[in-house]
């Protein structure tokens, strides 16, 4: 499983490097790269360096986003990652809940310009959102978070 992560990460690193004109594909190979750090985290011990490059590569995704529409598919399912990060990994429950809330009022004031072409896809993710915000703020949370 390490051999394959970091066949990942390596793949990542050269894309990432070619794509910085591109937002879409900056945020793309950024959440790629950081949900692979958020998955290796998951297995090896929780204060991990793979949990660190994780938040690296999460905080780079939301400088990539701010000139995306919030209701960018891209930018929506980055949030939700990150968001879930704060939540699982670091037990930051108000760091996870500010992120969606933020991501999910603004998509909504948006929610006029969302063209045909991403509704379905954004509305899919803006209910994720919407889920875990729920289960983040009600008590005795034991339900099941929703990522992508």
């Amino acid at each position: 499983m390490d051999k394959v992560y970091q066949e990942v990460i390596n793949m990542t690193n050269k894309l990432k490097s070619h794509s910085e004109e591109d937002p879409e594909a900056c945020i793309f190979y950024n959440k790629m790269q950081g949900d692979y750090h958020r998955y290796k985290s998951e297995y090896t011990k929780p204060n991990s360096t793979e949990l660190y490059q994780c938040k690296l590569c999460y905080a780079a995704i939301l400088e990539h986003t701010k000139r995306l529409p919030p209701t960018d598919p891209i930018r929506l399912s980055a949030a939700l990652s990150y968001s879930v990060m704060f939540y699982e990994q670091f037990n930051d429950t108000e760091a996870a809940v500010q992120l969606a809330k933020e991501t999910f009022d603004a998509a909504i004031a948006d929610l006029d310009t969302l063209s045909d072409e991403n509704y379905k896809e954004s509305t899919l993710i803006m209910g994720l959102l919407r889920d875990n915000l729920t289960l983040w703020t009600s008590t005795g949370d034991n339900g099941t978070l929703h990522t992508l």
